[in-house]
Formats: C-alpha cells, structure tokens, sequence
C-alpha cells in the first residue's frame, strides 16, 4: 500500500480503527511515516473508540496543523468535540454539553451554517478592530490639527462624536448577518497580517491627508484674513479682557463714572448692526469671526476653552464627522462572507440618519445654526465667513470618502493576490505605497493648484 502510494497512484483509502490503532503505535514507536503517507489518502475513518476519535482530531490539528471540524451525536463522540477546534453536536444528549454548538438537526448540513456564520463573526471582529483604530486616528489627527492653534472641540462636539456617531455605529455594525453562500476564500484571520496592517496604516495616511489638506482651504477664504479695524472700540478679539480699561469707555455725569465694558460694548455694537450674535464667542464681535486665530487683533490665548468659537475648531469638527462615517462603509465590505449592509437595518438606518444630520450641520443656514446655538450653548459652532465654502467642504469629504472606500477595495485585492503568492510582500507594499500616493494626488492635487478652485 505504501509502495503504492509513494509512486503517486490515486486512490481514496478508508481507515478501520484496527488499522489506525496499528499506525498510532508505530508513530509512538517513532515511526510516524505511514501514518503521515497514509492519512494524506484517508477519506473514510470506521468503527474507532473514542480514544481513537480523539488521537485522530489532535494528530489533524498538532501534526498537520489543521483547523478541524467534528460532529457527533453520542457520548462516545466527546473527546474528540472537546480536541476539535469547531465541535457540533448533533442531539441534546451527552455531545451537547461536549461541544461548543448544538443542532437540532441530526445530520451535517448544519455546519455550512456553521462555517458561514464563523467567517462572518471573524470578519466583523476584524473589522469592529480596524474601525475603532482609525475613530482613535481621526480624533487624534483632528486634535492634533486644533492644538497647534491652541484650540479645541467643545464639549458638546466631542459628545456628539463619541455618543452620536462612534457607539451605534460600532453596536450595530456586528449585526449584519453571514452571505448565503460558503465562500472558497478564506478570511485573513490576523490582526498582524498585511492586509489589516495596510487598510489601518494607509486610512490613516488618508485621513491625515484629507485633514490637514482641510485646514489649510479654510485658510484660502478670500474673506478669512486678519482686519486691524476690528474690533471697531479698538484693541484685539479677546474675552480674556473683558474688564480692561483700554478696551472700555467711560462717561462722566456729575462726577459719578460710568464704565462700559468691552462686553457690554460689543454687545451694543452687535444690536445696532442687527447681529444676532451668532459667531460671537463671549466678548467679541461678528467681525472677530472673520479672521484666523493668530491675526494682531485676534491673538491666540492662552486658555483653549476661549479659541474653540473659531472657524478653524468648526472646519475641523464638521469635516471630521464625515470621515468617521465614511471608514465605517470602507470597512464593512458584503459579499463573499456578509450580506449586504441593507440588510443590517439597525445599522443602515443608524449611518443614514447620522449622515443627513451631519450633512445638516455643514449646510444649514447660519440663522437655521443660531437656533442650534442657541438651544445648545455647549455646540459652539461659527459661522464660514464666506457660505460657499460650505458646499466646498462638503464635496471635499465626499471626495474623502471616495477615495477611502476605494483604498480599501484595492487593498483586499492586492491581499487576495499576496495570499495566493502570485505576489510579494514586498511588491504588495509597494503597491498599496504607489495606490496611495496616486489617489491622493490625483485628488488634491488639482484644489491646491488650480486659483478657482483653491479660494472661495
């Protein structure tokens, strides 16, 4: 048998529990040979004890490194459930409390279920992983962006993202049921594998990109640019000196003074100009909304809270809200082992309701925003000096998610590729490097050169 085998004759061999029994030992005498040889050719494996079940399901799983299935349906089948790594037990009985999954159905057709709903939860777990890094990414990139001005997120901000947009999209995205069919690929199953590696480090090369490339447009508003006549009473855009006496007027009736503050001045400058104090962070005027932090009349303080009513702070928190939503699509990919997010209804239902609020949020009218403001002091958010940057903005982060999504598409190609070694890891990372810096380029490259489409 073995002579034959080694010439390469083909053949499908059925193993007795006798005959296993005889190789077993003879692999514990130190000859392991025919046991390996004959096993490749073993298809069918009758009448073993338990003990033999066992010796089986490990010599697969230590020997051969295999990942190994079992079903069984007695008491007699318990051990080698137990050493399998996927056990199904076929009956309520003594195999039930054996194995990790119980069938009501007492054949095996229950394990293409089985593989199929395993694939999906390890997919969705890789997933939930790759998104939770890059929320950890994009806050950091935002708040790195804000801290170089010395501003911040308000409160609110933060609370909206983390509550709002992060915990039911990260609840709900592991809802989505296993695809139909078995698939003959297999899912990466490491987080420390290139295509978790590539999809984290690139979306965040990305999102990096797309931030900064943001904070710097705000600052081509032809309108955002410093103003040495505001504030009109003189001196700078600064509620820290609210009670300074360079910026307050007195006036004397009777030897008994009068002091106007700065506060009590602007507010008087808004009301007569009709403003609504939209865009007024406490102590300054609409004008000081117009100008960048770091101008002569509106330095930088500093105490952060004071500098997070600033256009800067505000592109930051809206165009960060896109990206968020826009890696949750990227990262949860149907077919071949889910089914389509539209069949996930809490969490298809959840990212369109929050990207019609978000999508709000940028192109609300201003007095639509003095409303919010005013119902939710805590939101911060200020005007655009110039509307049309809104919508500017707004198809920056379609464009955004675009190239997310689509970063990500190529990145489980050239994966499936490096898997069936018709490409190197090598070749695969310069791939993914090349990928990267070409949809970068090819979409910032025409905002930042071309003058119509660089200022508003």
């Amino acid at each position: 048998m073995l002579e034959k085998i080694e010439a390469g004759e083909e053949m499908e061999l059925a193993l007795t529990g006798a005959a296993f029994e005889h190789l077993h030992t003879m692999k514990k005498q130190g000859d392991a040979e025919p046991m390996y040889k004959i096993m490749e050719q073993a298809k069918v494996y009758a009448r073993m004890s338990p003990e033999q079940k066992q010796a089986l399901v490990e010599l697969f799983a230590e020997e051969h490194q295999r990942i190994v299935g079992m079903c069984g349906d007695g008491a007699n089948d318990c051990g080698a459930l137990k050493a399998a790594h996927v056990g199904l037990s076929l009956s309520d009985a003594e195999a039930s409390i054996a194995a990790p999954f119980t069938s009501s159905i007492p054949n095996i057709s229950p394990l293409l279920q089985l593989m199929r709903e395993g694939r999906a939860a390890l997919v969705t777990s890789i997933s939930c992983f790759k998104f939770m890094a890059l929320y950890s990414a994009i806050q950091f990139i935002t708040v790195l962006r804000l801290y170089r001005i010395n501003t911040n997120m308000s409160d609110f901000q933060y609370l909206w993202i983390d509550l709002f947009i992060i915990f039911p999209l990260a609840v709900y995205m592991a809802r989505t049921g296993p695809y139909h069919k078995l698939s003959v690929a297999r899912p990466h199953g490491r987080l420390i594998s290139f295509p978790v590696l590539a999809s984290v480090l690139g979306q965040t090369a990305i999102a990096a990109a797309y931030q900064f490339f943001a904070a710097w447009w705000t600052l081509q508003m032809k309108a955002f640019h410093c103003q040495p006549a505001c504030p009109p009473a003189g001196g700078v855009c600064d509620p820290t000196q609210a009670s300074s006496d360079s910026l307050s007027f007195a006036a004397h009736d009777d030897g008994d003074s009068m002091m106007v503050t700065m506060m009590g001045a602007f507010n008087a400058f808004n009301s007569v100009n009709g403003s609504s104090g939209f865009g007024v962070t406490e102590g300054m005027p609409a004008c000081c909304a117009s100008q960048p932090l770091g101008c002569p009349t509106r330095p930088i303080v500093s105490d952060t809270d004071d500098n997070i009513m600033s256009v800067e702070a505000t592109s930051a928190f809206l165009f960060s809200q896109f990206q968020y939503l826009a890696v949750v699509i990227a990262f949860n990919t149907s077919k071949p082992f889910r089914r389509n997010l539209v069949t996930n209804y809490y969490f298809f239902y959840s990212f369109l309701l929050l990207a019609i609020a978000s999508s709000f949020l940028l192109l609300a009218p201003d007095n639509t925003l003095v409303v919010i403001n005013s119902y939710i002091s805590t939101l911060e958010v200020q005007r655009f000096p110039v509307a049309a940057f809104k919508t500017r903005l707004f198809a920056l982060a379609i464009v955004n998610s675009a190239v997310t999504y689509a970063f990500e598409c190529i990145v489980e190609v050239l994966a499936r590729q490096q898997e069936r070694a018709s490409l190197s890891l090598s070749s695969a990372t310069a791939a993914v490097i090349a990928v990267l810096c070409g949809l970068l380029g090819l979409t910032l490259g025409p905002v930042a050169l071309l003058p119509f489409l660089r200022h508003t």
